[in-house]
């Protein structure tokens, strides 16, 4: 009898009648659980927490994450998710999840990255919507695996299939499948022997300007970064990194120029 866990993470965030957001509804299932949500005077702060040791072959989660009209949400997790090796020939550990903004609302998702242990097989889904006047700045990075212990890509595989649609318009579609043995990891290592990865998606609720140059000098002896405009409104960041902190560095700066574009104040993420 399989022991794989069906767990779930569904959220509703509004504001409330002063005008701060709050989670209208909520609902979640192991391996998912919430710390306390934290409002910081501009945004609701969640914590989506896993409290078991990772994902195993043929665990299975679903999230759904709605920003209603008048919203200001980020969505992380305390911690790196880690997928750990599969078991003979059971399924892939998998993630599906949604993330819709509706208009006036503004909505950021970026989890600590995913480490896919040696002999992990991982699958996510991701559905970006974003209506009309919404905005989302929504981030997932990998770790090319538990490097101290010698681990450099030896998962069995990794899938990474991401759909963005701003104002009912698909505007990106990326299916990403990494594998050792294949040219899959090629881009990964054209920088460096083991990079850390991380592939990002700006929409704002008007057209902006976003420095491309800036984001683009970000670049150096540790780093690679670059991005490029899907519309007006909407841009496609890419990072590879020599290692965690420069990812970490990368993220940070990235998220500072987002948020100054758009002259909201910028949340910390509060781990806890």
């Amino acid at each position: 009898m399989s022991s794989a866990l069906r767990g779930h993470l569904d959220l509703v965030c509004a504001p409330d009648v002063a005008g701060r957001t709050h989670l209208a509804r909520q609902s979640f299932a192991a391996p998912m659980h919430l710390s306390k949500p934290h409002w910081d005077g501009h945004t609701l702060v969640i914590n989506a927490v896993n409290p078991t040791a990772g994902l195993f072959s043929g665990d299975a989660i679903d999230i759904t994450v709605h920003a209603a009209p008048g919203a200001s949400a980020l969505l992380t997790s305390p911690s790196a998710s880690r997928v750990h090796r599969a078991r003979g020939t059971e399924p892939a550990a998998r993630v599906r999840q949604k993330f819709s903004v509706e208009t006036g609302a503004w909505l950021e998702v970026c989890p600590e990255m995913l480490i896919a242990q040696a002999g992990a097989r991982y699958e996510q889904q991701t559905m970006l919507d974003v209506a009309p006047g919404g905005g989302l700045l929504a981030l997932d990075s990998l770790a090319p695996g538990r490097v101290a212990s010698g681990e450099v890509f030896a998962f069995e595989h990794v899938r990474m299939r991401t759909r963005l649609t701003v104002d009912g318009e698909l505007l990106a579609l990326e299916n990403c499948r990494l594998a050792p043995g294949d040219d899959s990891l090629h881009p990964l290592r054209v920088h460096h022997a083991h990079s850390y990865h991380a592939t990002w998606f700006a929409v704002f609720p008007t057209p902006v300007a976003l420095p491309l140059e800036t984001i683009s000098g970000l670049s150096g002896a540790t780093l690679a970064a670059g991005a490029s405009a899907l519309n007006e409104r909407a841009f496609i960041g890419k990072i590879l990194a020599a290692d965690s902190p420069s990812l970490r560095r990368a993220i940070t700066e990235i998220r500072k120029i987002c948020y100054a574009a758009v002259n909201r104040p910028l949340p910390e993420w509060r781990k806890l």
